[in-house]
């Protein structure tokens, strides 16, 4: 049994058709004065209007790629099930056009690099999640420099040490102390040597000033 959809064009796929459901969309809306919430039928016409025809699951194509568009939970959940999260990735299309765009960050990440992302929203979630917690209780108030800090305690515990929730700030800690001996010792090596060329480049300089010029100067700091 495969899946349905609107069917798709020689070389351009469904493009036409999303682009003027959009067109007759954005009409629609300009001389309409009804303000919804449900923004997914003004937003994505097309999928609206395929959603209808052919259910929560269906096909669609950019161009000569397919993509499967699904809107129901449980398919999604037994499919999911079936495959391993790390063989889970984008298409070659998405890849090839937008990776000088993107690189390697969060939007083009997969696999176990998008296992590794997960770990960052996830503990940034459940900070926000805190946050909004004391908010409520009414204590607006926290700091929010040792919240990030431990927020990127929790991220390097986790993603590096595979550690949970109690050995993250403790990990965290250890990292910064081991940064301030490391920042200390190069800013003292970094100071004695920035005061070496100084002192050189300023003796260089004297050199280059005429012995006459050198005296007036210092016969007016005199007076």
């Amino acid at each position: 049994m495969g899946f349905g959809g609107p069917t798709p064009h020689f070389q351009l796929g469904n493009i036409r058709e999303m682009k003027v459901d959009t067109k007759i969309i954005n009409n629609d809306a300009s001389s309409s004065l009804v303000i919804s919430h449900n923004i997914h039928p003004i937003v994505f016409p097309y999928f609206a209007r395929w959603q209808k025809s052919h259910g929560k699951v269906f096909v669609y194509c950019l161009g000569k790629e397919p993509f499967l568009y699904i809107t129901e939970p449980n398919f999604l959940k037994k499919m999911s099930s079936k495959v391993h999260g790390n063989k889970w990735g984008k298409p070659n299309m998405f890849k090839h056009d937008r990776k000088p765009m993107f690189g390697s960050r969060l939007v083009m990440v997969e696999g176990d690099n998008w296992a590794m992302a997960s770990l960052i929203l996830e503990t940034a979630t459940k900070m926000l999640e805190r946050w909004t917690t004391l908010i409520n209780s009414g204590k607006p108030e926290m700091d929010v420099e040792r919240e990030i800090s431990g927020m990127t305690g929790m991220i390097i515990a986790r993603a590096t040490f595979g550690l949970r929730n109690e050995k993250g700030s403790e990990v965290f800690e250890k990292l910064r102390a081991m940064q301030f001996t490391l920042f200390n010792s190069n800013r003292s090596q970094e100071t004695r040597e920035r005061d070496r060329l100084a002192a050189l480049v300023d003796h260089k300089g004297l050199e280059r000033i005429p012995s006459s010029v050198l005296g007036s100067v210092f016969d007016g700091r005199g007076k």
